[in-house]
């Protein structure tokens, strides 16, 4: 009985040598002999899964739904399309990024020289997840240009390919990368680098300084009127039903018979995301206007866009504190 007892520890030790759980902001998985196995998951910005894998099948098993527009090479040309699978790192957008912006730092030459400025690249993603065709469509020459087509090359990640009707397509994406010398301070130019819809899709926007050694994610201008304007998911009418419904109304305001409404203004940032949530409007109860940024800053969005890109946008809403009749 102790022999058994003492072979099951042994047989659970090896188990547990064996399989290593992986956990990041992420990702998250097991590693059997320092090799992904199994099923993995991989989370964007705001923590939800974008996309499954089986990495012992090599199967896909989710891919996050997204309903925007990407660039696709279609009898002979580049067209602008919806997306059945839309193309994405096998390890996840965010890990993609982490990836990129730990191989690149600011040319000391440059730096030296007060070269700054922003530079867009482009790629291509074919039918085999093989990225490839780097180029750079806004330069500021030195040394700058050379350094992100090293980071993309050697940034050798596979991706799911797009797919449309069942069918795969080569696609197009850009990314924009701004070497700053001074990051704290205002923005060089005023407009975000435009980038024809036609000619790629716009991925996400960089800032690199001396300073940082590596990228960081610029916060860009806020939008109060935009092409297409920021809206709850599921639209305004689902968004005040799931208000209703998730509300906690103070007690000590029930008791009291308070009601009225809380304007919120907040942030919806190119994730969706809620950042930057503040009162605007209220006063007639302390524990009200909390719950009011309570509620906002849980509530999921789908982001404002401008000239075909996601952009920060800020919004006020009210948040309604009604009684019951």
């Amino acid at each position: 009985m102790k022999f058994c007892c003492h072979l099951a520890v042994l047989l659970v030790c090896h188990m547990l040598q064996a399989q290593e759980l992986h956990q990041t902001d992420y990702e998250k998985g097991y590693i059997k002999n320092g090799i992904k196995y199994s099923v993995w998951q991989y989370f964007n910005s705001s923590k939800e899964v974008e996309l499954v894998i089986n990495h012992s099948t090599g199967r896909i098993m989710y891919v996050i739904p997204d309903t925007s527009y990407y660039v696709i090479y279609k009898n002979e040309t580049w067209i602008v399309s919806k997306l059945d699978v839309h193309p994405i790192p096998i390890v996840g957008y965010q890990n993609f990024y982490l990836k990129l912006l730990d191989t690149l730092t600011y040319p000391a030459k440059d730096y030296k020289n007060g070269l700054e400025g922003k530079v867009v690249a482009t790629f291509d993603v074919d039918t085999l997840g093989v990225a490839s065709n780097y180029n750079i469509i806004k330069s500021i020459g030195g040394s700058c240009d050379s350094t992100v087509l090293s980071a993309f090359k050697s940034n050798n990640v596979k991706w799911v390919p797009a797919v449309a009707g069942k069918k795969k397509y080569q696609a197009r994406f850009a990314l924009g990368f701004e070497f700053r010398l001074k990051p704290n301070e205002a923005p060089l130019e005023h407009e975000d680098f435009k980038v024809d819809i036609k000619e790629a899709k716009l991925l996400e926007e960089f800032m690199i300084s001396e300073s940082s050694k590596r990228f960081l994610p610029k916060r860009t201008e806020v939008f109060t009127f935009v092409e297409q304007s920021a809206e709850p998911v599921g639209g305004i009418a689902i968004f005040y039903k799931w208000v209703q419904g998730n509300l906690r109304y103070p007690d000590h305001a029930r008791r009291m018979g308070l009601e009225g409404k809380v304007f919120v203004k907040f942030v919806i940032e190119p994730t969706g995301a809620i950042t930057n949530a503040e009162i605007v409007k209220g006063g007639f109860d302390p524990d009200c206007n909390k719950e009011a940024l309570r509620i906002i800053s849980s509530s999921r969005w789908v982001p404002g866009r401008q000239n075909g890109r996601a952009v920060r946008q800020a919004y006020i809403l009210p948040i309604p504190f009604k009684l019951n009749e």
